[in-house]
């Protein structure tokens, strides 16, 4: 048995056109290159403040366009929406300070969303931007 394939996917837009669908539907029977299980997979994949995801390995990047559709509008879209309105909440909250114990707060509840078993949808782009802050420290 090989259980490479197995892993807990969404139905990405089942019964849609197959240009419209992503995730494992849109996937199928076809391997990607990144094991979502692996400890370094969130070193492989990033974010543009945009919505979009990319990597700079090119197959694992032929996989997030082309093999899971990642970045079909819709996605892009309600990724960029949730990075808008987390910016939005925490520049109302914290009225522009950027101090780093600040944001790495903002990277533990966006993480784990308070809870270790409930991650909020389309989290990691907000985890991603503001741990990119605490990197370049433009704090």
């Amino acid at each position: 048995m090989n259980y490479d394939n197995l892993l807990g996917a969404c139905s990405g837009n089942q019964g849609f056109p197959k240009h419209l669908q992503h995730c494992d539907t849109k996937k199928g029977n076809v391997s990607i290159k990144i094991n979502p299980t692996d400890k370094n997979c969130e070193t492989l994949v990033k974010f543009k403040s945009s919505g979009e995801i990319y990597s700079d390995n090119e197959d694992i990047n032929k996989d997030i366009d082309d093999t899971l559709n990642l970045n079909m509008y819709q996605l892009v879209k309600a990724r960029k929406a949730v990075l808008d309105q987390a910016l939005k909440m925490f520049n109302h909250k914290h009225r522009g300070k950027w101090t780093k114990s600040i944001i790495q707060k903002e990277i533990n509840k966006w993480s784990a969303h308070g809870r270790y078993d409930k991650y909020q949808r389309y989290c990691r782009i907000v985890v991603f931007y503001f741990e990119k802050k605490l990197r370049k420290n433009m704090v």
